[in-house]
C-alpha cells in the first residue's frame, strides 16, 4: 500500500515538472533519423512556441561567444540551439528526452555531455559544470513553487559567465498574463548585485544576466 501511494506520489511530480511539456506523441525516434527537426521540435511545447524565436536566441548566443553552455530543464532545446564549435552540457529529469539528445549530439559531432539532473536537489548544484552559459528556460517558476530558494541557490552556487533564464508570459489557458515580468526573481538578482535585461517573444521572457 505503501509502495502505491509513493508511485501515485512520483508520478504526480514527474507530471508537474515534465508531462506538461509533451506535446505530441509522434514517434520522435524517427524525426530524429529522418532529420526532420522542425516536426521534432513540434512535439514538446516549448520548443514548439519558440521556434520563430531560435534564430534570435541564436544571434544573441552568439554574441556572448561562449565556448560552453550549460542547459539545466534543457528538453529538447540542444536540437535546436548546440552546434559543434560549442561544448554542451544538456540535462533534464527526462531521460526519454535525453536519449534523444545524446543520439543528435553524436550524429552531428556535438561535444559535451548528457545527463540526467534533479534541480530540487539544492546540495548538488555546485557540482555542475561550469560553463560560460548557462540556459533556463520555462522552468524555475515550476521550481520555485514546489522547493523555495532552489532560483537563489542556482544563481549561488551553478559557476556560469552568463545565465539566460526564461518564463512563460501567458498563462495556461492561452491568455496574456498582466504582469509577465518576474518581480520575485527580480529581487533575488538585484538581492545578489546581479546585472541583468530582458528580451521578449510572443510568448515568453527572457534575463540575460551577467555575473
Amino acid at each position: 500500500k505503501q509502495i502505491k501511494i509513493i508511485s501515485s506520489d512520483i508520478r504526480g511530480q514527474l507530471r508537474l515538472y515534465t508531462g506538461r511539456f509533451q506535446k505530441s506523441s509522434k514517434d520522435r525516434q524517427a524525426l530524429l533519423q529522418k532529420n526532420n527537426l522542425p516536426t521534432l521540435l513540434k512535439t514538446h511545447t516549448s520548443t514548439s512556441e519558440r521556434l520563430d524565436f531560435y534564430p534570435k536566441l541564436k544571434a544573441l548566443i552568439s554574441k556572448l561567444n561562449p565556448s560552453s553552455i550549460l542547459d539545466l530543464g534543457c528538453g529538447l532545446n540542444p536540437i535546436a540551439l548546440a552546434n559543434p564549435k560549442i561544448k554542451y552540457y544538456a540535462s533534464d529529469i527526462k531521460t526519454s528526452e535525453l536519449e534523444l539528445i545524446k543520439q543528435y549530439f553524436k550524429k552531428n559531432k556535438i561535444q559535451g555531455k548528457v545527463f540526467p539532473f534533479d534541480l530540487t536537489k539544492t546540495s548538488q548544484h555546485s557540482s555542475l559544470p561550469k560553463a560560460d552559459l548557462c540556459i533556463i528556460f520555462k522552468t524555475l517558476d515550476i521550481l520555485e513553487k514546489s522547493s523555495p530558494k532552489i532560483t537563489l541557490s542556482i544563481l549561488k552556487n551553478v559557476k556560469c559567465k552568463h545565465f539566460l533564464i526564461s518564463f512563460s508570459t501567458k498563462k495556461l489557458s492561452g491568455k496574456p498574463m498582466s504582469s509577465p515580468r518576474r518581480h520575485w526573481f527580480e529581487k533575488i538578482l538585484t538581492s545578489l548585485d546581479l546585472k541583468y535585461k530582458t528580451l521578449s517573444s510572443s510568448n515568453e521572457i527572457f534575463y540575460l544576466i551577467s555575473t
